[in-house]
């Protein structure tokens, strides 16, 4: 667990991942590229909330939410990373 503590954020590797394959998306059709980011969105946030989850509750009060609130902030950092593709 400490070790995930001191690691990239959790989005950032599904982040670059999304920034590689959206050049290739975009050949396919608008379509099948928002139908992809909607899926690597799906797991991303699900990615996120497992980071969270594993948290205790002082290190979530440290960053200013607490376990009722993890669905909300995971869904809400992974919008956020998506407006950026």
């Amino acid at each position: 667990m400490a070790s995930s503590l001191r690691s990239a954020h959790p989005t950032q590797h599904a982040t670059d991942w999304a920034n590689s394959a959206k050049t290739a998306l975009v050949a396919l059709g608008t379509g099948t590229f928002h139908a992809a980011i909607r899926a690597m969105r799906g797991v991303e946030e699900r990615r996120v909330r497992q980071v969270l989850h594993s948290m205790n509750d002082r290190q979530l009060a440290a960053i200013g939410i607490d376990r009722a609130g993890i669905p909300a902030y995971a869904a809400s950092i992974t919008t956020a990373e998506q407006m950026h593709l």
